[in-house]
């Protein structure tokens, strides 16, 4: 990192440290000392992530604030967590639809596959200009949605409403000759773009957030005894072509769910100083505290029963749609963003029963014990990270 960079970064979050002060009328250097202590917790939590999960507001025990995860501890977990064999199920999109399809579970429609690479399924291929332009003539049925088959946060994902053999419209009025989509779309191109037919939200969820998808984000681990819910959080859709929170840069909202009976608890927008608690759609005007998400317990058993497949994958993070039909599958994360859930419930992700779930997998101590690989496990005798989770 650069000289001024550091001295840039350090005056912001002084900066950050006197506006804290201001806000919750303590010192600076019990701000201080609270963090620290946190830091060195199980949550590893830094001190721009303290600030942003506004723990130096919160009149709660250190327990509570001590179960808020920062990054370091979100790559601890997924050392933990996520086999490294299974890894490319979710991070090529393709393959994991394909596997998906193959167990039933419903899933957008997909028509074809932009790729230099030949990829096999029950698809259209296309690899070239003309080819994109007769899908585009001939076989495409709008609106359409195209989704990077390595992805992250939804980023570069585009929402196609018409086209023809000379170019397209997207959702947001842009033009774009078949040379210019296939420019945009150049980047990530190496495991293709998917071409789905979109979807749109059920009904009531249009009335209040619009017909672009509004998903839910389900955690489930993998106990010993079978699936377990965690949390489920509502990604809500405010602007563009994806319902991703990206750390509250998006302009999206989250909110928390009630696992129980799909009941919407709390919604947020933003991060640290610029977080606030909302009860109605900021578009539409539309209330969100308190609404149902429709098809609620087939969403839950739909997530119970499919958990399984992925069995590298011991907490998983599934995003699933709302539509007139049912629920309906987008992705399963190998693990997911615990900054997403934390800021959309108000409370930390690594809890009582969290920890429990860690120690019913022999997980705990390799969590929370030193990163050198110097612990092995007494069930698969391996040093270190977890790199498969099956005795050999």
């Amino acid at each position: 990192m650069a000289p001024g960079t550091t001295v840039t970064a350090r005056a912001g979050l002084v900066e950050a440290l006197g506006v804290a002060a201001r806000e919750s009328g303590r010192a600076r250097l019990a701000i201080l000392g609270e963090w620290l202590a946190l830091r060195l917790n199980r949550g590893r939590l830094g001190l721009t992530e303290y600030f942003d999960y506004r723990l130096h507001m919160r009149d709660a025990a250190f327990e509570t604030k001590a179960a808020f995860g920062g990054w370091r501890a979100q790559h601890a977990l997924e050392e933990c967590l996520v086999d490294q064999y299974s890894r490319m199920l979710t991070l090529d999109k393709v393959t994991a639809q394909l596997l998906l399809q193959g167990l039933s579970v419903p899933m957008p429609e997909l028509l074809a596959v932009y790729s230099h690479a030949p990829r096999p399924g029950p698809f259209e291929r296309i690899r070239t200009a003309a080819e994109m332009s007769r899908f585009l003539a001939s076989t495409a049925r709008f609106p359409l949605y195209f989704k990077a088959a390595f992805g992250v946060k939804g980023k570069g994902n585009l929402s196609v409403v018409e086209g023809d053999a000379s170019g397209v419209r997207t959702r947001s009025g842009e033009r774009m000759s078949v040379e210019q989509l296939l420019a945009r779309l150049e980047p990530r191109a190496g495991l293709g773009w998917m071409v789905q037919r979109e979807l749109s939200a059920h009904r009531e969820i249009a009335a209040r957030c619009g017909e672009r998808v509004s998903g839910v984000r389900v955690n489930v681990f993998l106990s010993n005894e079978g699936p377990r819910l965690l949390r489920a959080t509502w990604k809500i859709n405010v602007v563009g072509d994806s319902d991703n929170f990206d750390a509250g840069r998006s302009g999206n909202l989250v909110a928390a769910v009630d696992l129980a009976n799909g009941t919407v608890t709390r919604v947020v927008t933003g991060l640290g100083s610029q977080q606030r608690e909302l009860s109605a759609h900021p578009v539409s005007g539309a209330q969100l505290l308190g609404f149902v998400i429709p098809h609620w317990q087939e969403l839950v058993r739909l997530v119970e029963s499919t958990a399984g497949a992925f069995p590298g994958f011991i907490c998983q993070g599934w995003d699933v749609a709302l539509c007139d039909q049912g629920p309906v599958v987008l992705e399963v994360n190998d693990f997911g963003d615990l900054d997403l859930v934390q800021v959309a419930h108000g409370t930390g992700f690594l809890d009582a029963r969290f920890m429990e779930l860690l120690r019913g997998r022999d997980l705990e101590r390799l969590f929370l014990g030193p990163r050198a690989p110097t612990w092995r496990s007494k069930k698969t005798g391996r040093l270190g990270k977890r790199a498969a989770h099956w005795p050999w």
